[in-house]
């Protein structure tokens, strides 16, 4: 399915966004493994792919965060990713991290500061709700 998303994406058909902590977890192996091909992989994957949005950790992103970790229990990582998607507007949230599913419970919750609407709460598709097994 992952692989499906990412041709699409090369097609024009949907956009991906990605958090700079994806990036990090998904370097991370490669980096201690000292394997630079997979490094390379993983930029060329993250900064350079058609239609894939790498998106920054800064201070909006941290403020949802906070509100997404204390409502749905996630840890910080998760919550700064899930913060990321939100503030692209983001229509749905894939992973494979069941304890994400309480996203669901927040699901078009809108959270405002200042009077001004800063992001909805989209829905989350775990993927074993999608492929067969």
């Amino acid at each position: 399915m992952v692989a499906d998303i990412f041709r699409r994406a090369a097609q024009g058909q949907v956009e991906i966004v990605l958090s700079t902590i994806v990036q990090l977890e998904l370097l991370a192996r490669p980096v201690a493994q000292g394997d630079f091909s997979g490094v390379e992989e993983v930029l060329k994957l993250t900064e350079e792919h058609p239609n894939v949005l790498l998106r920054d950790v800064d201070r909006p992103v941290v403020f949802s965060a906070a509100w997404i970790k204390g409502k749905a229990r996630l840890g910080t990582g998760d919550a700064l990713v899930v913060a990321s998607a939100a503030l692209e507007g983001c229509d749905m949230i894939i992973g494979n991290d069941r304890q994400w599913k309480n996203l669901n419970a927040l699901q078009g919750a809108q959270v405002a500061a200042r009077g001004r609407n800063i992001f909805t709460v989209p829905p989350y598709l775990h993927l074993d709700d999608c492929v067969s097994t």
